[in-house]
């Protein structure tokens, strides 16, 4: 009797069991088959299926091809109201300002420091709570960059260095470079922040100071900055969301404006900061961010000559920035629109050829298992018409006249209503399969097959016919059959060579088959020795070999017997008896053991004769 515990662990262990078999998705069912296939397979559909493949080629090569030249970027871009912001940072390598004074013939003022002097400060303002006043202070604090004349060094781009050689630069003023390197100037906020950063450009009439005494006379500054340009050479960005690495494109802009010693005249231009997020990850999110300016508006006002400057040049940021996000195509994205594009593909397709594959389908079945009553001529008069006997041979194994026709006009008749009487007796066809198919009729079926076996065989036959071995698949092709194939084997092989033959074999095989059960007498076939020759060699060679054992078992369990009641005689007749009985005795041993040598010999005749015909 099972212990309690084995039993509780074998139930777990079998639930467990029957919990993975439930959740394995990747289980393999079997599939049933037709003419041989998986599958029906019809000319229609693997036309179709070529075309389908190809449009679907097609399309996966257009979206490689913009995946790899990242075309067509997906864009989203949102403007935002700027309050605070980050300290914005210029230097040579992102923002180019130059500035120059020509006449009003275009031609550069070289009187710099003289008549004119340019400065450049970068401000700061900052609102402050005071917190014993209770009021906002406000501060002001300014630097100012030195300027020189610009020459090659102050350039360090390949756009600046590319501009500026067709430009004469002796006239044309910049920052320090060592200046500008160790302290960049810097925008941030806008005016109604708590931090507010901004460059101011100031062009002026020269003037003599307790610091300065080298200014040209009045007069002659008058005359000279009587009239003429403001120029600045300022850099500026296109936004090019088609450009696949960053989507600014820099360019340097000329701007000028009039002046006269006159007038005072102030500029307000500000610059938009753009924010560009770029995902160029092609299974993953690999995002690029970049920040740069963008030239956004430009203000001009002009009032009389304060006595302070000619020109007032602002350099501000927008109160607005734009944010750009960019992201391309990604594989995972192509490989899901391409099994949508499939799908979509495969149901109008579908739609379109189901109609036809499962008429043509249904019409080869139907011909497979039926044959149909002919409708123009008759098979018999077709024969005798043909003199070829060969020819007739082929006509009455195919049947053409019993099978309903199967071309593709034939079944576009069937689609479409054509022909009645045939369409008739493809739907008798199909219903008769489909009853075939029905579950119930399926098992009916197996009950009659095991009640045949009832009836048919004994109670042996039934045994052995359970131990009938399944079918053997050879590796290799045998060039010959050896004898000792079983039969099972052999009625194997004659069966896949019978099918693999021609109309005319199958004929040949027909026809020599009809002669000799034509012949033969009415006597009825051993069923018991057919079932035998079905077996497995080896259990026939184990039934031979346990008769044998058991045999030999029952001899020795006889001697031992008769040994035993022998010594069970009273001792002391038997030592009175033993030398008048001593010499029948050991020849009556002798006899005995005589006869067990002569039947073990039989036996092992006997194997090997059976051995032979095995």
């Amino acid at each position: 009797m099972d212990h309690p515990i084995v039993n509780i662990y074998l139930n777990q262990a079998q639930k467990c069991k029957s919990i993975g078999q439930y959740i394995d998705l990747y289980g393999a069912y079997p599939s049933l088959m037709i003419f041989g296939n998986q599958k029906y397979t019809s000319m229609l559909g693997i036309v179709l299926t070529l075309i389908a493949s190809a449009f679907t080629f097609f399309y996966l090569v257009q979206e490689v091809q913009e995946l790899a030249l990242k075309q067509l970027p997906q864009t989203i871009s949102s403007e935002h109201l700027v309050q605070e912001t980050a300290p914005f940072s210029l230097s040579n390598q992102n923002f180019t300002l130059t500035i120059s004074v020509t006449n009003v013939q275009q031609n550069p003022l070289k009187t710099i420091d003289k008549y004119f002097t340019i400065t450049v400060d970068n401000c700061l303002r900052t609102r402050e709570l005071n917190a014993t006043t209770n009021k906002i202070d406000v501060i002001n604090t300014c630097v100012t960059y030195p300027t020189e004349a610009c020459t090659s060094e102050n350039f360090v781009t390949e756009i600046q260095k590319e501009y500026f050689s067709k430009i004469r630069l002796g006239t044309v003023q910049c920052i320090k470079k060592q200046f500008l390197e160790t302290n960049p100037p810097i925008l941030q906020g806008i005016a109604a922040g708590n931090r507010y950063s901004y460059i101011q450009i100031k062009f002026s009439a020269c003037k003599n100071t307790t610091e300065k005494f080298d200014c040209a006379p009045i007069d002659d500054i008058k005359n000279e900055l009587i009239n003429g340009f403001y120029v600045v050479h300022m850099s500026d960005s296109l936004i090019q969301m088609s450009n696949p690495g960053n989507i600014q494109q820099n360019f340097i802009k000329l701007q000028f404006t009039t002046f006269s010693i006159s007038a005072s005249k102030t500029i307000q231009q500000g610059f938009r900061i753009i924010q560009s997020k770029t995902d160029t990850g092609i299974i993953t999110n690999d995002i690029k961010e970049d920040l740069f300016l963008v030239q956004q508006q430009y203000q001009e006002s002009t009032s009389a000559y304060n006595q302070d400057f000619i020109v007032q040049h602002y350099l501000i940021l927008d109160n607005k920035y734009t944010n750009y996000s960019r992201s391309y195509i990604k594989l995972l994205t192509i490989l899901s629109k391409i099994g949508g594009l499939w799908q979509l593909i495969f149901v109008i397709f579908g739609i379109i050829s189901k109609s036809y594959i499962v008429t043509e389908m249904r019409l080869n079945l139907a011909n497979k298992l039926f044959r149909f009553q002919k409708l123009e001529s008759d098979l018999t008069q077709s024969l005798k018409k043909d003199s070829c006997i060969r020819n007739n041979i082929d006509k009455y194994i195919q049947k053409p006249e019993q099978k309903l026709p199967n071309k593709v006009l034939n079944i576009l008749q069937f689609l479409f209503g054509f022909n009645k009487k045939r369409i008739k007796q493809l739907d008798q066809a199909n219903q008769k399969i489909h009853e075939s198919l029905d579950i119930v009729q399926i098992m009916r079926k197996f009950q009659e097959f095991d009640n045949l076996k009832q009836v048919l065989l004994t109670a042996n036959q039934r045994i052995l016919f359970d131990l009938i071995p399944i079918p053997f698949i050879q590796g290799e092709i045998p060039n010959k059959i050896d004898t000792g194939l079983n039969s099972s084997k052999k009625i194997t092989t004659d069966i896949n060579q019978h099918q693999n033959k021609d109309n005319f074999e199958k004929f040949i095989d027909a026809f020599k088959s009809f002669n000799q059960i034509n012949d033969m007498p009415d006597v009825t076939e051993n069923i018991g020795q057919k079932i035998i020759n079905f077996l497995d060699q080896d259990l026939i060679k184990l039934f031979y070999q346990y008769q044998l054992d058991s045999e030999q078992k029952q001899i020795i369990q006889l001697l031992s017997e008769e040994r035993n009641s022998k010594i069970l005689v009273d001792q002391n007749y038997h030592l009175s008896e033993s030398k008048f009985n001593l010499s029948p005795c050991n020849s009556n041993d002798k006899e005995e053991i005589q006869g067990v040598r002569i039947f073990l010999n039989s036996q092992s005749q006997r194997r090997k004769f059976c051995n032979q015909e095995v």
